[in-house]
């Protein structure tokens, strides 16, 4: 968003994708920081209702690897014409599977609204560490999809805990998501095999700039149980196949 501040007219903030209106606290707290961030940036904000996911999830479609770019289109095909274009935010690299993708995002435009995806094809920390001096982001920051009102952000999820990571390598601060992360937080964290990349990059990062070493120990037992998970998944998924295979 940084990069098109200028030509940004609006924002957009919708309910019913992550976190759904019916949350009560949690909707009013998230809707109301948007709203803040908006008046901070000069721009409009419209709030958007969705319950496109109570139509996906009972049908078990593949939400962030099939559904998420559809939904995306879907909320800038509704904004017509009062919108004439919708700057779509880059998702994973351009290599990823991924419901949202450069390729596909700009299909979904029709003769009144272009969707336009974003064309940054950077790493997560990178774009992170891009706005880790930036006020406004660090201040309204929220990356979390659990249902925490209290705290914003949970603080306790891989999203939560991976990004403050990132931002305590760039050296920034955030009044929404605090860098100083404790050990027990990080190995407490829920770490996918997929996601150990990088954790072991934010490890190296911090390790190289003399980081506190009981955090650097708690990174090397998160990546190490990742890694166990990993394999006993494999060994279960061996093992399915040959029951199967005999029966």
């Amino acid at each position: 968003m940084r990069k098109h501040l200028d030509e940004i007219t609006h924002l957009i903030f919708v309910l019913g994708m992550d976190l759904d209106e019916h949350d009560g606290s949690a909707a009013a707290l998230a809707t109301e920081r948007a709203r803040a961030a908006a008046t901070e940036l000069g721009k409009e904000l419209i709030v958007v209702r969705t319950t496109v996911r109570r139509v996906s999830d009972p049908l078990r479609v593949p939400w962030p690897r099939l559904y998420f770019g559809p939904a995306l289109a879907h909320v800038a095909l509704c904004l017509a014409p009062t919108l004439s274009a919708v700057i779509v935010p880059s998702s994973p690299p351009i290599t990823s599977r991924h419901g949202s993708h450069p390729y596909v995002d700009p299909l979904w435009s029709s003769s009144r609204v272009c969707i336009v995806h974003d064309d940054d094809d950077a790493w997560r920390p990178t774009k992170i560490a891009e706005i880790a001096d930036w006020a406004p982001a660090m201040r309204f920051l929220r990356v979390c999809y659990q249902e925490q009102a209290e705290t914003y952000n949970c603080e306790r999820c891989f999203k939560c805990v991976s990004t403050a990571l990132c931002i305590r390598v760039a050296g920034g601060s955030s009044a929404a998501l605090s860098p100083d992360v404790s050990p027990e937080t990080i190995r407490a964290m829920p770490l996918a095999p997929e996601h150990t990349d990088r954790v072991e990059w934010i490890r190296d990062r911090l390790r190289e700039q003399g980081d506190d070493p009981s955090v650097l120990a708690a990174l090397d037992d998160a990546i190490a149980g990742a890694h166990r998970r990993s394999r006993l998944q494999g060994i279960a998924e061996r093992v399915n196949e040959e029951i199967y295979l005999r029966l």
